[in-house]
């Protein structure tokens, strides 16, 4: 066996070892899920992400094991990932940590792992009454250079996106995203803009089952800075519990500069943690020293 294939090798049990520890991990606090959600939407593998939010109180984890390939010889790249994005929700809006965690980045000439850089962000819905079947959200994060010394971009690195979906007759919606990150140059240090944008349209088909189709402008730089990356995309998304999903995507490039080929399969979980009893307002209260009684449940709302 060549060395390059036992590498891959390594690389795939780890990225699936990761994937199975997460899942693992997140599984017995998932058991508190509020499986009485009567929707169940994610951001991810998708480029578009979704105009909603996760919801008050809840948290939603979405991971997969990802695999990019792109180019031959001197310009070869494959990369191993577990896209990994965390969402909590807050009353009105939702805080994100989200990262490519665990890489394997190989090119021609050397092989790097580790973990990737982490992005913190906030997400917002947009407050409109105009019309209901239009929706906005606005997201609003920051690349931090938090990664392996290999893996680890430079500086760090916002990024404003504005998000629109338009529900549409038979389970049809169209959506899109606009927005810019300010990037570092790792060679100049110098800062310049980056684009990014996309497009999709997607199908509800019945209460487990979701598809969609998009055109996703990863990057759009000036071709000093690397020119565009135009990605076509299809995914599904089977809803196997009421508040988990399995997914899959598959993706290749619009050009034949833009990236070869993605795809990833992934699942996501959302649930409400449970919270201590001793910090719950439903536990039940100690007996009164000077009476050796409990309180009513009447006397401790003051009624």
């Amino acid at each position: 066996m060549s060395k390059s294939s036992s590498g891959l090798r390594r690389a795939v049990v780890r990225a699936l070892g990761l994937a199975a520890v997460t899942t693992m991990a997140i599984a017995p606090l998932a058991l508190a899920a509020d499986d009485g959600a009567d929707s169940f939407g994610t951001d991810r593998p998708a480029f578009v992400p979704s105009s909603s939010l996760t919801g008050n109180g809840n948290m939603q984890v979405e991971t997969s094991v990802a695999r990019l390939q792109d180019g031959d010889g001197p310009q070869l790249l494959r990369v191993w990932s577990t896209p990994t994005l965390v969402r909590l929700g807050m009353p009105n809006y939702e805080i994100r940590l989200e990262s490519a965690a665990y890489s394997h980045v190989r090119t021609q000439n050397f092989v790097n792992t580790g973990m990737s850089d982490l992005e913190v962000g906030v997400k917002g819905i947009v407050p409109q009454t105009i019309y209901t079947d239009a929706s906005l959200a606005w997201l609003v994060e920051a690349g931090f250079p938090s990664g392996a010394t290999q893996l680890r971009k430079d500086g760090v690195r916002p990024t404003v996106q504005l998000i629109g979906q338009l529900q549409m007759p038979n389970g049809f919606a169209v959506g899109g995203t606009a927005g810019f990150r300010s990037d570092v140059d790792n060679v100049t240090g110098a800062r310049y803009p980056t684009g990014l944008g996309g497009v999709d349209v997607s199908r509800v088909w019945n209460a487990q089952l979701r598809s969609y189709a998009e055109l996703a402008g990863r990057t759009l730089n000036t071709a000093h800075y690397g020119g565009k990356n135009m990605m076509w995309d299809v995914g599904t998304s089977w809803r196997v519990l009421p508040q988990t999903q399995l997914d899959a995507s598959f993706g290749h490039g619009l050009k034949d500069n833009d990236t070869d080929l993605a795809w990833s399969v992934g699942i996501s979980r959302r649930f409400h943690p449970t919270m201590p009893s001793a910090m719950s307002h439903n536990h039940k209260s100690k007996p009164d020293p000077q009476t050796k009684e409990t309180p009513s449940a009447t006397t401790e709302d003051g009624k």
